[in-house]
């Protein structure tokens, strides 16, 4: 059977991720972390101490008992002996003298720094998921998706123009 060379194959739709390919842009393979939910192409990622990413803005870091911690945040638990935190509970005494005992709650607030860009839908709700993340380029700063009320600060900007990923802002 023949086939239309003139037929319509497809289409090509343009998403205004990338802001100018003067520089290029490069990709790699990143694991983002179990929970993360569906995320779209252009979302920030941030990599956490684990070496994986998650969404940048995400505020949970860990939990861990420790007695030399500076800038930490005291917790005063309710369920302190089976070690589940009730969020309700939290006594924040972040101050660099703080130091605590053996037996408090410390949490580390340890979201990631800017890291890379989401270069395709995944879904990371169950699972760990290795995708591939732009690690190089000029992006519309505007098209980025970051967690919901989390604004992108001038230290994320600086962070990622060390890393050759370049924010810049588009009128479309």
């Amino acid at each position: 059977m023949t086939k239309r060379l003139d037929a319509v194959r497809g289409t090509v739709g343009f998403d205004n991720l990338i802001n100018s390919n003067d520089m290029g842009t490069k990709q790699t393979g990143v694991t983002v972390e179990a929970g993360e939910g569906l995320l779209k192409k252009g979302t920030l990622l941030a990599k956490r101490p684990n070496g994986k990413m998650v969404i940048l803005g995400t505020g949970t870091g860990y939990v861990k008992v420790t007695n030399s911690t500076a800038n930490a945040l005291k917790v005063v638990a309710s369920g302190a002996e089976t070690g589940e935190i009730n969020l309700a509970d939290v006594t924040p005494v972040k101050d660099a003298t703080y130091t605590p005992a053996a037996t408090d709650y410390v949490i580390f607030y340890d979201a990631g720094k800017a890291d890379c860009i989401l270069n395709e839908d995944i879904d990371a709700t169950s699972a760990d998921v290795n995708a591939v993340a732009y690690v190089k380029g000029d992006f519309n700063e505007n098209h980025l998706i970051v967690k919901e009320g989390y604004t992108l600060t001038e230290a994320d900007r600086d962070v990622l123009r060390t890393k050759n990923i370049l924010l810049g802002k588009s009128i479309a």
